[in-house]
């Protein structure tokens, strides 16, 4: 889903720089996800031979010129085996158009939203046609949308249509406009860049081809499986259930301070997160060489100064650097002592997003 944040201006009477910290277990307010929940996807068949009709039909559509686009990016760029349902949803794939307020409020959708794919139907309604730069998000939606009984599968969310349990949506929105921008210059901008940027950070841990090829097969467990190589089983809850909570909040003009303060220490335990996912990787993998250390000493050093010390949301800027955190220090310390890491001057560098 791409919503327009276009219309958010900076107002000095509307900038808060919020620095209160939170007196409550922020647990204690929000449903933590239990990803025991998430099931693997099967393998997708290809429904239909690949040739010329395919192309015939998807001329046939509207918006063909971005569709075709679309096609040849992903084909250019990915393995065949990675766009099985790309093939199978794109023959059936329908575009329409939305434009009155009943139409949002029946399939609540958000009043900023400007594209959005809809599974049921297999189509992707636009605002306008002059919002077709929004369409190219829409359709990694598309390309990774799959029905297995009661699941549902969408890239890095994962449905259980039965209990009505949806997982991942956060990591799910920040990677898919991740790709969008990585593939086509004309994809809109700026939607979800926290999301999108930390997700660029925990696939450079991962790995691109990897996280590519289980975002592409709709594979949330696969992701989890990876993570559970360097993270806890309860820290990845947590930054599951952080990501899908920013997500709904992200663009809220009308932010409380109780929410706002709860995001802090979401901001702050997903950077912790994303570090400790580094660290334990060269901990399961320990330099032998002094080539290999001095990589390692690269990698934690640029990744430390990517992390985001201050976040903005519409106009209100938020804290969300850990370094005043003495326990959590200590422990990093200690883990990066235990890689012969020398920390001195590593938090020079501030991040502001």
């Amino acid at each position: 889903m791409n919503n327009n944040s276009s219309n958010s201006k900076d107002n000095s009477n509307d900038i808060v720089y919020f620095k209160r910290k939170l007196l409550f277990d922020v647990d204690k307010y929000i449903k933590k996800v239990d990803i025991n929940d998430v099931e693997a996807p099967q393998e997708t068949k290809l429904l239909r031979k690949i040739d010329d009709e395919f192309i015939d039909c998807i001329c046939e559509k509207e918006l063909s010129k971005e569709l075709l686009i679309f096609t040849k990016t992903v084909v250019g760029n990915f393995e065949e085996k990675d766009l099985t349902t790309f093939y199978n949803n794109m023959w059936t794939l329908s575009i329409d158009n939305y434009s009155n307020d009943k139409f949002k409020r029946r399939n609540k959708i958000g009043k900023n939203t400007i594209a959005y794919y809809r599974f049921a139907s297999n189509t992707i309604f636009v605002l306008d046609k002059n919002f077709k730069d929004s369409i190219f998000h829409e359709l990694f939606h598309m390309s990774t949308a799959k029905r297995e009984k009661h699941n549902a599968f969408f890239g890095f969310s994962y449905c259980n249509l039965k209990h009505s349990k949806r997982v991942g949506v956060g990591i799910n929105e920040g990677y898919t406009q991740l790709l969008s921008e990585r593939y086509f210059p004309e994809a809109k901008k700026g939607t979800y860049p926290y999301l999108t940027y930390n997700l660029g950070l925990i696939e450079s841990i991962i790995g691109k081809e990897k996280m590519e090829s289980l975002y592409l097969n709709s594979n949330l467990y696969g992701l989890i499986d990876e993570l559970r190589k360097y993270a806890t089983y309860e820290d990845i809850c947590k930054f599951i259930t952080y990501t899908d909570y920013l997500v709904d909040n992200m663009h809220n003009r009308k932010i409380s301070n109780k929410k706002l303060a709860i995001a802090t220490k979401m901001f702050e335990f997903i950077n912790i997160f994303i570090l400790k996912l580094l660290i334990n990787k060269y901990k399961m993998n320990r330099p032998s060489n002094e080539y290999e250390i001095l990589e390692m000493s690269e990698s934690i050093v640029c990744l430390i100064n990517k992390l985001i010390s201050t976040m903005k949301i519409y106009g209100k800027y938020i804290i969300c650097s850990f370094e005043n955190n003495e326990s959590v220090m200590l422990e990093l310390l200690s883990d990066l002592e235990e890689l012969n890491f020398d920390f001195d001057d590593q938090f020079e560098k501030k991040k502001t997003l």
